[in-house]
């Protein structure tokens, strides 16, 4: 859909926009999928569809990509974490349970019970994975794939 999220944007209120890239914790396929489903129904608002994605239990449910498994962001965020090393598999599982919307190598190396530079490179490589969002160091947004996606992978 040419002009994704900003042409969403225009057809909404900002604010619900805003809370659209929230509930799709700023991953691109999240928002690809968000705006794809949002240009298939017209006659509902933006605010409707952020009103759907509330229930983090549907989540991944609400951002199927209409069967395609290819483009599923249950598939994607599950391929993505299968192909993680174990560190980084048990990195990923354990900023879920960071209590804030962002970690920093400090909390994630509490929760690893490694150094700051070890935790500092495990958030690195799990940005790289697309499972947390870049962001300017030393902070990533914790909440992405860990939680929009609540039974998506298994946590062993």
């Amino acid at each position: 859909m040419p002009g994704g999220i900003g042409l969403l944007a225009r057809w909404a209120n900002p604010g619900a926009a805003e809370a659209l890239a929230r509930q799709c914790c700023r991953l691109p396929l999240a928002l690809r999928v968000a705006a794809e489903r949002a240009a298939a129904r017209p006659a509902e608002s933006l605010a409707d569809l952020v009103a759907e994605l509330d229930d983090q239990r549907r989540r991944l449910d609400v951002l199927d990509a209409g069967g395609d498994p290819a483009t599923a962001v249950r598939a994607v965020f599950s391929w993505s974490y299968q192909h993680l090393d174990p560190a980084t598999a048990r990195a990923f599982r354990l900023t879920g349970l960071h209590p804030g919307p962002d970690v920093d190598r400090y909390a994630a190396a509490a929760l690893t019970s490694g150094t700051a530079a070890q935790a500092g490179r495990l958030l690195d490589r799990l940005a790289r994975a697309y499972l947390l969002p870049r962001r300017s160091w030393p902070v990533r947004d914790a909440r992405p794939a860990v939680r929009l996606r609540p039974r998506a992978v298994p946590c062993p």
